[in-house]
């Protein structure tokens, strides 16, 4: 008798709908979670007395035979037969058949996707820390060497190097804090709620939780078996996280353009052509940019799925499992590739200087000089330096060609007030600038510091906390085997 078909179908499925309603090609990723889950199930099961402990054994000694050896063919629909079908070609029906008791494949599939998920975002929590860790590391480095600020891609203040390296590692500090905010609500446990009205035995649901490794339960049996907004909230995460990942690939792409020339990429990281030898083609950071509109996809299409489905189970929801797959694998790829990009790039600190000191970035300290020294109102001092950069570029000259003697006579024509060069001198220098910001998060040098050594205490902090989640799995995986062991025994 075919577990798929039971006694009420007639004959097999058609061969072609079979194939096209199987989820078997992605339950490859939950396969070692199916099985912990019913071990864990036949444990509840023996200790709440609904089989003897005696079956209970025989049914944890077949599941750990066939652990790794569990053959997953379209005819069985999914890995939750496969995994009892494996069991009951060792065990005869009356005994073997016993392991489905009091539970669902609705309640288990749940379960496993959870689990494997906690994996994945576990994975995602260590590479993005890996990353904001090189990113530091970069930073650290670069406290004192200047660069461009932009807005609209134009040059726009003098920053440093450090700052804007800061502002991406801050952004994937809060896409750690999503994806562990995330992981709480992944792991709750649905086991117990069976198929949607829970289970007509007195199974312990916080035993399983707690065996399997889950901080709760999804409480409401319907809700456990129907709800997929957990999976929605990762690959909304995801996306995020790939919006951020995109930027700095997109940042790395420019960069490593000859005519900005302001970083040099690993070459490890990169291609030449097939026709122009001359090229150094920055193909990680390009793939890693396209593979963040993947994961938009694979959210977009998730979030249509789910959109209009009654309570509870429906088959629709299998097709978005493997979406959330590759929503992990291709974001867990691209970070994982961002880190060894940007450890292994070596920033032009001559470039970047010259372009910092360049033209006319330091206009708005400018603009504060005479709002401060000489009184006017910033939207005085506005147009003031603004008619002072128009005559500088009608003579092709910047701020650092006319010097400070130049551009406080222009000041001083324009504002019929005395204006003193000397006094010029630090609103005009781009690294002497730096100095005059004031505010909390600027990039004054000084704050730049303060904030790198804050910033590597919440990075020891938050690799921590992702040890202490481990170490939780690791610990009911081992009260997992010797309640096992102990029922084997017995």
């Amino acid at each position: 008798m075919k577990l798929a078909r039971g006694r009420r179908l007639a004959g097999d499925l058609d061969k072609l709908v079979a194939e096209f309603t199987s989820s078997i090609s992605h339950d490859v990723f939950i396969v070692d979670e199916v099985v912990d889950i019913n071990l864990a199930h036949v444990v509840a099961l023996a200790k709440s007395q609904v089989i003897s402990k005696q079956d209970a054994a025989q049914i944890a000694k077949a599941l750990l035979e066939v652990r790794g050896k569990i053959e997953l063919s379209p005819e069985l629909e999914d890995v939750h037969l496969a995994v009892e079908q494996a069991v009951l070609s060792k065990l005869p029906i009356d005994v073997g058949g016993k392991m489905h008791t009091g539970k669902s494949r609705n309640d288990q599939v749940a379960a496993a996707l959870r689990m494997r998920l906690r994996r994945f975002i576990l994975d995602l929590l260590k590479a993005t820390l890996n990353l904001r860790d090189a990113l530091l590391t970069q930073a650290e480095r670069h406290v004192e060497t200047l660069m461009p600020g932009f807005t609209h891609f134009q040059p726009a203040q003098p920053v440093t190097l450090a700052h804007h390296l800061l502002a991406h590692h801050d952004a994937f500090a809060r896409d750690f804090k999503r994806l562990l905010n995330a992981y709480s609500r992944v792991n709750q446990s649905p086991l117990g709620a069976a198929a949607l009205a829970g289970a007509d035995y007195p199974i312990d649901r916080n035993l399983t939780a707690k065996l399997l490794g889950f901080d709760g339960l999804v409480e409401n049996s319907m809700d456990a078996v129907s709800s997929r907004d957990f999976a929605l909230e990762v690959m909304g995460c995801l996306s995020i996280l790939m919006v951020h990942a995109s930027k700095l690939a997109e940042e790395f792409i420019l960069w490593s353009n000859p005519n900005l020339g302001y970083v040099e990429i690993p070459d490890a990281h990169a291609s030449t052509s097939s026709i122009m030898p001359q090229k150094k083609n920055p193909v990680s950071a390009e793939v890693v940019r396209a593979r963040c509109s993947h994961v938009f996809g694979y959210f977009s299409a998730a979030c249509s799925i789910l959109k209009a489905l009654p309570l509870s189970y429906n088959l629709d929801f299998q097709e978005v499992t493997p979406l959330l797959w590759e929503s992990c694998i291709s974001s867990l790829q691209s970070i994982r590739v961002l880190e060894g990009l940007v450890r292994g790039s070596v920033f032009k600190v001559g470039r970047l200087r010259e372009d910092a000191e360049a033209d006319y970035l330091t206009a708005t300290t400018l603009a504060n000089f005479l709002v401060r020294e000489v009184r006017l109102s910033f939207r005085q001092a506005h147009f003031a330096v603004g008619e002072v950069v128009r005559k500088l570029l009608e003579r092709g000259v910047s701020f650092r060609e006319a010097g400070a003697k130049e551009v406080a006579r222009l000041l001083a024509e324009i504002t019929q007030r005395k204006i003193s060069p000397s006094a010029l001198e630090q609103a005009l220098s781009a690294r002497k600038s730096l100095d005059l910001y004031r505010t909390k998060g600027s990039s004054s040098p000084r704050e730049v510091s303060r904030m790198l050594k804050t910033r590597r205490i919440q990075l020891d902090g938050d690799s921590k906390t992702v040890s202490d989640l481990e170490e939780k799995l690791k610990q009911a995986e081992k009260e997992l085997k010797r309640l096992i062991e102990e029922l084997l025994s017995s």
